[in-house]
């Protein structure tokens, strides 16, 4: 514990050194004063590391090459999305084309003049281990929204402001700065009118300590076994859809077949496959909107699949799916409606009703981050198992800024011929087959 409280000590003094910004700017962006939530001291140091992060990017964003840099690596979109993460990317060089001077891209994100190299590279090295120890999944991410497509950004004549994402957004405000260090207040809800770069927590990677591996509570004492993608002397980074793969599978798969007893007068009864998901659509534009913030950039969708084995016991199985914007709504000239969402027959579980019960909940949410504040939904379905009724009470976190699409229960003897069995959480509805 003391170690820990030295830790965080250190990066707020840090972190401390490097801002250059005021106290009224961070609060008004960064922290969240509703009464119901204590401040989180390391929340704070994260927000005022990331916040230094865009304030010197927006200024270095002078230099053309610097501008072409971000944009092929955002195109390169590494894990789908259209970003890239400052720990794999800090020592790449950016070549000046006039001067033939190579600048590390790390210099670019720390405080000073980036030709002053006595100076920046150690201003630029205490900056680079404080991400890496205190925000390891900092990342520059080009959101693409309404018409403003990454690929089309002409770097040559276009600065765009750098934003930073707090990780609790209040009062629907995002921090923003242009390139002569000028201080901007984007509204979270309402999209701005040009291109913006978004500094942001990655959505799509799982940071894992080195020295615990952080795997019994994240992926209940699932032994991981997928690659790391990238590692440093502190962590391993991997992609969270192959850890979640690997704990379903740990999690076994829902029985053999058959659908137990029964008159074998159900869809389920008759065939001894698994149920799939099979597509999803969003109810309107406004129920899309409220889940798919323009800084956000593509969604991150989970559904999570609940089910009974007796009384407030119950097992799982996570499915994540990616896809842009685009992808959920179909656009004329004049408007945009929401189109299916292909859910590609993902396959969930073979669903066993003496073991399972005659009732399942799904719970759909859309990842966005948010740091280490959780919040405990609260859950509850009923069952029945081989005639006898039981209650279940899962235990379900979300981060603060993650979006709930909502609930839906999936009973046994639905139909699941054809498309499936169409569900709605209120804010869309999705299909279930076999």
């Amino acid at each position: 514990m003391n170690n820990h409280k030295l830790k965080i000590l250190y990066i707020f003094i840090l972190v401390t050194f490097f801002t250059a910004c005021n106290k009224d700017e961070i609060n008004e962006g960064l922290t969240d004063q509703e009464s119901e939530i204590t401040q989180n001291e390391n929340l704070v140091s994260k927000d005022q590391l990331g916040l230094e992060v865009a304030k010197n990017l927006a200024k270095n964003l002078k230099n053309v090459e610097l501008r072409d840099f971000i944009k092929t690596k955002a195109l390169e979109a590494f894990d789908g999305d259209y970003n890239f993460l400052i720990e794999t990317s800090k020592n790449e060089n950016i070549t000046n084309k006039k001067s033939g001077q190579q600048i590390l891209f790390s210099n670019f994100l720390s405080e000073g003049d980036i030709n002053d190299s006595s100076k920046k590279s150690s201003t630029t090295s205490q900056l680079m281990n404080a991400i890496k120890v205190n925000y390891p999944l900092l990342q520059i991410a080009l959101p693409e929204f309404d018409n403003h497509k990454v690929a089309e950004w002409d770097i040559e004549s276009s600065i765009p402001l750098v934003a930073y994402l707090p990780l609790r957004i209040k009062d629907d405000i995002i921090p923003a700065y242009d390139v002569e260090g000028n201080y901007y207040q984007l509204s979270a809800s309402t999209p701005p009118e040009n291109l913006v770069i978004v500094v942001k927590q990655n959505e799509r990677v799982t940071v894992l300590d080195k020295s615990t591996k952080n795997r019994s509570n994240i992926f209940d004492d699932c032994e991981i076994i997928a690659p790391a993608f990238h590692q440093n002397d502190t962590n391993e980074y991997h992609f969270t859809d192959d850890l979640i793969n690997q704990s379903n599978l740990c999690s076994g798969g829902g029985g053999s077949g058959g659908g137990g007893s029964g008159d074998n007068g159900c869809d389920r009864d008759r065939k001894s496959t698994k149920d799939r998901l099979n597509k999803l659509k969003f109810n309107s534009m406004p129920s899309f909107r409220e889940v798919a913030e323009w800084h956000d950039g593509a969604l991150e969708i989970e559904v999570t699949a609940f089910f009974g084995i007796s009384e407030d016991s119950e097992v799982s199985v996570t499915k994540p799916f990616r896809g842009s914007r685009g992808q959920f709504k179909n656009c004329s000239v004049f408007n945009c409606n929401p189109e299916w969402f292909d859910l590609f027959n993902t396959e969930i579980y073979t669903w066993d009703k003496d073991t399972y019960g005659d009732k399942m909940l799904y719970v759909w949410i859309e990842k966005d981050g948010g740091g280490e504040l959780e919040l405990d939904l609260k859950l509850e379905f009923s069952t029945k198992i081989k005639g006898v009724d039981i209650k279940i009470k899962p235990e379900f976190k979300i981060t603060f800024e993650d979006d709930e699409i909502g609930q839906s229960i999936i009973e046994y003897c639905d139909n699941t011929d054809g498309d499936g069995y169409t569900y709605s959480t209120g804010l869309m509805k999705f299909q279930v087959k076999q």
